[in-house]
């Protein structure tokens, strides 16, 4: 008995329109089933070294679910270190205190309207604390991620940095990173006042994929300044992450920096 041309078509057609109705896992969603979310909870943690009031419980809770449902990925790379340190945990401010304490750090900044994702968005205008950050375009960032820029310069000069080259800093369109927030910076060289030329993280940082970070050697005394100017930032706790191109390869030409309002740990890789 032949089988009609409908009925052959229905046959073949059911089943793949039944496969095409089941919604593919995705990529996130695949690390997430294996290293979880960046946070189990929206409730604040134990940050600064007073107790939170309820109206700073509310902007840390407001903060943590724009981000807790995000996959895990600093678990995702072995040799990174987390530290817990409730003491140098941020509390975020409203916009008219964070931006009252740009000005009396003398953050020279300028506030930029309408940009997606961002509570109160400042553009850099100048040198902070001595220290020059050269763009291609524009540096806007996040209030809360400006206020910490005058400790990191103060850190750089330590080591003699005086420019920093910003690879990028608020990316909208970003998925699941603190860029989107305007709370990351991906800085991929320095120059410092003791070398003739900028020290550029593609080439002069030397990886030490089987090493702790912060507890390898370096044989170049550019590697060492580089190195140990992340380091200085993150046991300084100015910033709540801080990745070297030892992390992975999609980070293997630029450090990358956040600032987490609310979060008391911090990561180094």
């Amino acid at each position: 008995m032949k089988t009609r041309p409908a009925i052959l078509l229905a046959a073949l057609l059911v089943p793949a329109l039944a496969i095409g109705s089941i919604k593919p896992v995705t990529m996130f969603e695949k690390i997430i089933s294996v290293h979880g979310t960046y946070l189990e909870s929206t409730e604040p943690m134990q940050c600064g070294t007073s107790p939170i009031g309820p109206e700073a419980a509310a902007r840390i809770t407001s903060w943590f679910e724009r981000v807790a449902v995000w996959p895990n990925f600093r678990h995702m790379y072995p040799m990174g270190t987390w530290e817990i340190d409730a003491a140098a945990c941020s509390v975020p401010r409203t916009p008219a205190q964070c931006l009252a304490d740009l000005d009396a750090a003398g953050v020279p900044y300028e506030p930029v309207d309408h940009v997606k994702n961002l509570i109160a968005p400042v553009k850099i205008t100048g040198p902070v604390g001595g220290v020059l950050l050269v763009a291609s375009k524009d540096v806007i960032i996040e209030c809360e991620l400006a206020s910490h820029l005058p400790a990191m310069a103060a850190v750089l000069k330590a080591r003699e940095i005086t420019q920093i080259g910003i690879l990028s800093s608020h990316r909208p369109q970003a998925e699941c990173s603190f860029h989107a927030m305007g709370l990351a910076l991906d800085v991929n060289w320095m120059k410092a006042t003791h070398w003739q030329r900028a020290m550029w993280l593609k080439s002069d940082f030397e990886k030490t994929p089987e090493l702790l970070t912060c507890e390898a050697k370096h044989e170049t005394g550019m590697s060492r300044t580089l190195v140990g100017a992340a380091c200085d930032l993150w046991k300084k706790r100015v910033f709540n992450t801080v990745i070297t191109p030892n992390y992975n390869e999609g980070h293997a030409n630029h450090f990358h920096f956040d600032v987490r309002p609310g979060d008391n740990r911090f990561f180094v890789r």
